[in-house]
Formats: structure tokens, sequence, C-alpha cells
């Protein structure tokens, strides 16, 4: 039997969606609220610093439960990602679904944009002595 080349171009959006569709379903299950469950943040243990992504597992399994202000006080900076990432996703499959699947780098300045972003929001967050938006 033969697949469809529709579901073909679909291979790499539906992996993306299924690791991820994984992940939040592991992150529901098991709750990083309590210490010791996963691995704690490198950065973290070795600078005492907060990374850009300290809080996210914690803000995944806020937002799974729908306390999107215990998500928010997690990483804020992640939580409005998720809509764009939603989006990002939602645009590749559309267009390997039909057919215009081909990749292009961003263009240097967003990626610099981006850079810059999770610069200043490692120092926002290790400035504020451990308050917000460091995660509680």
């Amino acid at each position: 039997m033969a697949v469809s080349p529709v579901l073909r171009r679909l291979a790499g959006p539906g992996a993306v969606a299924g690791a991820a569709a994984g992940g939040l379903a592991l992150v529901t299950a098991v709750d990083p609220y309590r210490p010791g469950v996963y691995p704690g943040c490198p950065v973290l243990a070795l600078t005492g610093r907060y990374c850009p992504g300290c809080g996210v597992l914690r803000m995944l399994h806020s937002l799974t439960e729908g306390d999107v202000v215990a998500a928010f006080d997690m990483n804020p900076l992640a939580l409005t990602l998720v809509p764009v990432l939603l989006a990002w996703w939602l645009t590749w499959a559309v267009r390997a679904a039909r057919g215009r699947e081909r990749w292009r780098p961003p263009p240097a300045a967003a990626a610099w944009a981006v850079l810059g972003v999770l610069a200043a929001y490692t120092v926002a967050r290790n400035l504020s002595g451990g308050g917000w938006p460091a995660p509680g």
C-alpha cells in the first residue's frame, strides 16, 4: 500500500507534534513542582544564575492545568513564545501539506534579535534578586 504524498510531506510536522504531545503528557503526569522529580538546570547548578529556560517545565505543567497566572510567573518569556511556536508549526504543516515545504533560515537580523531578547531576559531575571521574573 502506497503512502499518500500529502501524508509523506506531513511526516516532519507530525513527528514534531507527536514529540511535543508526548513531552506535554509527561510534564502533565509528573509534577515538576515536586523537588527531585526532574534533573535541575545545569546553568543554575554551575553559576547560581537563572538561564532563559529555568522554570519552563513548571510553566508547561501550570499551563496544562489551566493556570495561566502560575505559568506566567514561572517563565513569562517562554509562555509568550507558546503561541508563536504554535503559529510557526501550523504554517509549516500547511506549507508541507500544499507541497511548499522548503526550509529557509531566518534572516540574520532575526537571529540577532532573538539572542538580544534572551540576553536581556536573562539579565532581568537575575537582577531581580530572586523576585519576578525569576522562577519561584
